[in-house]
């Protein structure tokens, strides 16, 4: 895609940094790949003159380029939307739930999947890491890998009995402990990964977070009386790494 409404999209990137919190580039390109096709967005920032439809340049491989003008969708009927998705089969989609681990026998090797920082109410968090560390007790994996790549936030305390465990094991080591981040690590579980980072010796592969090392976090929100449009805030700043800034 080259424009939208004939406006480029480097013109229209700027128009959103004014309105999305731009002060982290992954935490803009994360929210601004959803935001785009918002048709309230595109109208309130100026780029088209209706939320009902919008035309956008499209160009190809051999850069042949063609305008599409499609018309917006009720929210209550995107789910009826017939979407084409890549059939890739990820690892991290291989189960569902906050968090929940698989292993690889030939590669001995352990993979953690925490998708959210919150208690599951049908497997507490404290007995789901007892199950796993007494799995690691019998089958002695080489390497564990621990996925926060889609994990944006929660309470960051659910993730304390691994911490504390992981730390005293014999895992704890360079080149067998893996922690992966993404574009979608945001808010506690950045403060995961910060904890981690500073206290073991895993190994950080991905991309920058969406989070801040230090950021404003707790939001609270309230309505706006007559547009009942909802305004949220935060309400603590969580200093993780005093004086530490992000590259």
């Amino acid at each position: 895609m080259t424009a939208i409404n004939n406006q480029s999209i480097p013109k229209i990137i700027a128009l959103f940094k004014e309105a999305t919190q731009s002060e982290n580039q992954s935490y803009f390109d994360a929210h601004f790949l959803h935001f785009i096709n918002n048709p309230a967005f595109l109208k309130g920032l100026g780029i088209t003159d209706t939320d009902n439809e919008a035309e956008f340049t499209l160009i190809d491989k051999d850069h042949k380029q063609t305008k599409v003008r499609l018309a917006a969708v009720q929210e209550n009927n995107v789910a009826n939307l017939r979407l084409a998705f890549a059939n890739h089969g990820l690892l991290s989609e291989k189960k569902k739930g906050n968090y929940w681990f698989d292993y690889d026998a030939d590669r001995k090797t352990l993979y953690f999947n925490y998708n959210e920082c919150r208690e599951m109410p049908d497997n507490p968090f404290a007995k789901f890491n007892d199950e796993l560390f007494a799995f690691i007790a019998t089958q002695h994996p080489e390497k564990i890998v621990l996925d926060l790549r889609y994990n944006d936030g929660g309470n960051s305390g659910v993730l304390d009995p691994f911490i504390e465990k992981i730390k005293a094991s014999y895992l704890n080591q360079k080149g067998k402990f893996f922690v992966l981040i993404g574009k979608q690590t945001f808010s506690s579980a950045v403060m995961n990964a910060v904890d981690l980072k500073r206290n073991s010796n895993a190994i950080f592969i991905g991309e920058p977070t969406s989070g801040n090392i230090n950021h404003y976090g707790e939001v609270r929100g309230f309505n706006l009386p007559k547009s009942k449009i909802v305004i949220a805030y935060s309400t603590v700043y969580w200093e993780t790494w005093k004086g530490k800034k992000a590259p």
